[in-house]
């Protein structure tokens, strides 16, 4: 249940610390879990082969299996992780599908108290960042409410757009969970009021909604996305790091830096309505490009340092004249011509006269 399975603390008693019945442990709850969400439910099978399956569970599938009923609610297995990641994974930043508002994961702190909450006959309730041991896990009921409100179920940080922490959440607040008390508006006034407990400080909470320029990258550990480029906003899916774009950059016609991005894949119509003369990509990990998934406008292209064993048909826009290749090992199909070719396979630069390919 956890990202990385040497996490997982399958001995902890979950009944000890008021977070499951009686007796049960992480270990059980596991079990339990997949039974749900895999149609196993009280099947040998689940026994001893805990981390084999989770590998085969999704966020969503997660999210649309009900775990056990609270009523009037119906808890999801989703919901019901987050209330036990931080116990079974060490932190709920830890645990499968969860995520944390803090720029980096390892700065969540799951027990520091976010806020104190005056619950009408209860009296002064802790509010924690992750933990639910005798105290409200804000952060993972935050979490459940904005992903009803953008509608989706498995949403994370990592994938948010500015209007996703924006968008209003008041409408799904539930009463019987004193929302109202703690929860704030959007996500964004969230994050403001306690990134700084949760995270350490302001400055390492994340933010969606201040997104810089898609500039050339300048640091040799990479750079981070989401970018800007005019209207639109680059970034990459959490885990298999596809490319993909929202908004529209028609209209813009700078180059369009997206270097050292840790990028694996361009999502197909990532780069429809850019028009920029250069495009760089070099240095990220892209193992394959589709044909016609570059612009048509594009005359200068860097693929440097990456991963791609061949460049077929269709793939290079028709009117570029230059494909720097430094650092690569690839194989062309027959018919593709060049202006300008630059290719070495030696050294951090490209120190090879430009060949002519015409």
């Amino acid at each position: 249940m956890c990202d990385i399975d040497a996490y997982f603390k399958g001995t902890v008693d979950l009944g000890a610390l008021g977070l499951g019945s009686p007796g049960s442990t992480c270990s059980s709850t596991s079990e339990y879990l997949l039974g749900k969400v895999l149609n196993l439910e009280g099947s040998d099978k689940v026994r001893g082969a805990k981390n084999v399956l989770w590998s085969y569970v999704t966020c969503d599938t997660l999210a649309s299996t009900v775990s056990y009923e609270d009523p009037p609610y119906s808890v999801t297995a989703l919901q019901h992780l987050g209330d036990i990641g931080a116990a079974c994974c060490g932190s709920l930043a830890k645990a499968r599908c969860w995520d944390s508002m803090c720029k980096v994961d390892a700065d969540f702190t799951d027990t520091a108290t976010a806020v104190v909450i005056a619950i009408p006959g209860e009296g002064d309730v802790p509010g924690t960042c992750g933990k639910g041991q005798e105290a409200l896990n804000v952060w993972a009921e935050a979490l459940n409410v904005w992903r009803q409100a953008t509608g989706s179920s498995a949403l994370t940080v990592s994938d948010a757009s500015c209007a996703d922490m924006t968008r209003s959440l008041s409408a799904y607040f539930s009463s019987e969970r004193y929302h109202s008390l703690y929860l704030k508006d959007t996500m964004k006034e969230f994050f403001e009021a306690y990134g700084a407990a949760c995270c350490g400080s302001l400055a390492k909470t994340r933010n969606p909604c201040d997104i810089i320029e898609c500039a050339k990258c300048l640091s040799p550990a990479g750079c981070p996305l989401p970018c800007s480029y005019g209207g639109c906003i680059f970034n990459k899916t959490a885990g298999t790091n596809v490319l993909w774009r929202t908004g529209s950059c028609s209209g813009h016609s700078a180059a369009l830096y997206l270097d050292h991005r840790g990028i694996v894949l361009l999502e197909a119509g990532v780069f429809d309505d850019i028009v920029p003369g250069y495009l760089f990509l070099n240095d990220n990990k892209i193992a394959a490009i589709g044909a016609g998934v570059l612009p048509p406008s594009l005359r200068i292209l860097d693929l440097s340092g990456n991963n791609i064993a061949a460049i077929g048909p269709g793939v290079l826009p028709p009117n570029l004249g230059w494909l720097t290749l430094c650092q690569s090992t690839m194989a062309f199909s027959p018919g593709l011509q060049f202006k300008y070719l630059v290719k070495t396979n030696v050294g951090a630069r490209c120190h090879d006269p430009v060949i002519q390919c015409h």
